[in-house]
């Protein structure tokens, strides 16, 4: 893949210096593509982009592209769940099929919401059945999370891309969507060196679709984790572990409800088809980490795709 030349677009810089030097070395390496972003208590300290947005138009990355964020949208799925929960409209340990009288899989009668949003349910796909005895061990199931947004639009009368708007909203987040139409500024993903092409509505958008820019999940983090959607009790929930994710590169990290827990870090992280995200919260420091790329050279190797941003994390939070 033909490499344009270096572009930075710096914001406000507060960090230590030699955490910025550290940080802008990595972001001016050919491999890195995409956009970092790190806020301290809503303050937004380093936001800067490189390379490119679309390498056959010579399209530079601007800090406010949008990505789709992969996995990270597990969180988004997460909160709508728990605010259907808060206003009476489900409960995360009831069975599904109180919710989905109609669904033609059999395990509708046993997995609940809350097996759902910790990877316990086993569900493998629609029309097949479970991997295991729901709750009793992990699996990660990306696929289970669009079962979710069935129950929160059969309880709502919504869609869920209208559910995630009205949140998106709410939020301030005013370049991130969960519908095709609102998409106006996505850049190219690329693996291997060639775009890869996809039709959006197709995507498993409750569980790695949703798209997003660095400031609005810089906003994500922010809101989220200081109270400002979900009540404490309902927070709690989402970030007291309730299973285990092993084999993670980081290793074995506790899990949430789409929220990896690890020492003092909230997490996740999103791949899907050349785009990868890393979103990470700091409740000590109230220090949001936000990373988007959309350049993935190795898509069967993880380690080698989060490489560098597993670098910036290291940099940021040592």
């Amino acid at each position: 893949m033909n490499r344009l030349p270096i572009l930075v677009i710096c914001c406000l810089i507060s960090l230590h210096s030699f955490a910025q030097s550290a940080l802008d070395s990595v972001l001016q390496l050919p491999s890195f593509n995409g956009v970092v972003a790190i806020s301290r208590k809503g303050n937004m300290q380093y936001l800067k982009s490189h390379g490119s947005a679309n390498t056959e138009a010579h399209t530079p990355i601007r800090t406010n592209d949008q990505f789709i964020i992969g996995s990270v949208s597990k969180q988004v799925t997460a909160v709508l769940v728990l605010l259907a929960a808060e206003k009476g409209l489900v409960q995360l340990h009831t069975p599904i099929r109180k919710y989905l009288p109609d669904y033609p899989d059999a395990w509708a009668d046993s997995v609940t919401l809350h097996q759902i949003l910790n990877h316990t349910s086993g569900i493998v796909m629609w029309g097949k059945p479970l991997a295991f005895r729901p709750g009793s061990q992990f699996r990660y199931a990306t696929m289970s999370f669009s079962v979710a947004a069935d129950v929160l639009e059969k309880t709502s009368g919504k869609t869920y891309g209208e559910l995630a708007a009205e949140l998106f909203k709410r939020c301030g987040m005013l370049h991130t969507t969960a519908m095709a139409p609102a998409i106006k500024h996505l850049v190219t993903p690329y693996e291997n060196g060639k775009p890869v092409t996809f039709d959006y509505s197709r995507l498993p958008i409750p569980g790695g679709a949703i798209v997003s820019t660095a400031e609005d999940l810089t906003r994500w983090n922010q809101q989220l984790h200081t109270g400002k959607i979900l009540k404490d009790s309902s927070y709690r929930l989402m970030i007291t572990p309730s299973s285990a994710r092993p084999a993670h590169r980081w290793g074995t990290v506790a899990y949430g409800y789409g929220i990896q827990v690890l020492n003092d870090e909230l997490s996740h992280n999103g791949y899907i088809g050349g785009f990868h995200t890393t979103c990470i919260w700091y409740p000590q420091q109230q220090l949001s980490l936000v990373i988007l790329e959309n350049i993935t050279q190795k898509p069967e190797d993880m380690d080698d795709t989060y490489r560098l941003q597993d670098k910036i994390r290291e940099i940021v939070h040592p």
